[in-house]
């Protein structure tokens, strides 16, 4: 077991009061759908399917392939593993403050062990991968989508982000989230990298309207379209990396799988070991570090 603090208390201590939450919590009535053309419910229902109103701490993890895309050829390139930690905090204009931390692994296909020299299948070359630490970094939620965050350290952000509900039907819901954006390095000689993520968090309508509930049970499916990550050293060769992956929200790390946990582990120790201490950390001088 990890030595990791209440969530519910870090929560309690971010000081949203309780008639703000009931009213977020129970907003959307609308015969037993959630009101898809009010923008505010919409936001409120992500809150609650992405982590919870009341700022308590969920993971998610997920799983899923790479693909590189040359002209209409698809190439399988690695597996992505990803552990995340996620807090939304209200404002009192209603929007929330995000804070995120997540961890990401590339594996390879067939084994699903961790890959450290790849030969690329595109180019024959060999390639060192990158495993990603992001964040922490805070951004601000509105009903019209995610603000920049308040600081990307080592990268100038343009972003432009959609939130809606994608459908509803009985008693699922899919509310999605897309955000594209093009973060330009500070640092002399590192490309500009841009990217395209579409993120859709499926849940319960019922649990969603119910007022007692501040944070529901969620899983999510995740599609993105970005350009060649620097280190698989693509030269002139036009094309995208895409990704297909679905992942799932728990409220503790012991209901992460046990083999992104080894990972994470492995290669983040520090951060894994206490995350809301490294939710709650200063955050580095760059926002991805390996």
């Amino acid at each position: 077991m990890l030595n990791r603090r209440t969530f519910i208390a870090a929560g309690a201590a971010l000081g949203a009061t309780a008639p703000a939450l009931a009213a977020a919590a129970g907003s959307a009535t609308t015969a037993g759908q959630l009101n898809s053309a009010d923008p505010n419910e919409v936001l409120n229902a992500l809150v609650k399917l992405r982590a919870s109103l009341d700022g308590r701490i969920a993971f998610w993890w997920m799983k899923g392939p790479r693909y590189g895309v040359v002209g209409t050829t698809v190439t399988p390139l690695f597996n992505n593993y990803v552990v995340s930690w996620h807090r939304f905090v209200r404002q009192p204009d209603g929007n929330y403050k995000s804070s995120i931390v997540e961890l990401s692994y590339y594996v390879d296909l067939a084994t699903g062990q961790p890959i450290e020299k790849w030969r690329n299948p595109i180019t024959g070359q060999m390639n060192d991968l990158e495993h990603i630490a992001f964040g922490p970094v805070t951004s601000t939620r509105t009903p019209h989508g995610v603000a920049p965050p308040d600081k990307t350290p080592g990268v100038e952000m343009r972003l432009k982000s959609t939130l809606g509900v994608l459908a509803q039907h009985n008693d699922d819901i899919w509310v999605q989230e897309d955000v594209s954006a093009t973060m330009t390095p500070t640092t002399p000689g590192r490309a500009p990298y841009s990217g395209n993520d579409m993120a859709t968090y499926q849940g319960s309508v019922r649990q969603l309207l119910d007022p007692s509930l501040l944070g529901v049970d969620a899983v999510m499916h995740y599609q993105s379209v970005t350009a060649w990550r620097s280190w698989m050293k693509m030269g002139d060769i036009k094309g995208t990396l895409m990704a297909r992956a679905m992942g799932q929200k728990v409220w503790s790390v012991d209901d992460v799988p046990s083999d992104i946990m080894a990972l994470a582990r492995r290669m983040h120790p520090a951060m894994i070991a206490d995350p809301v201490a490294t939710l709650e950390m200063t955050p580095p001088e760059r926002s991805f570090h390996r």
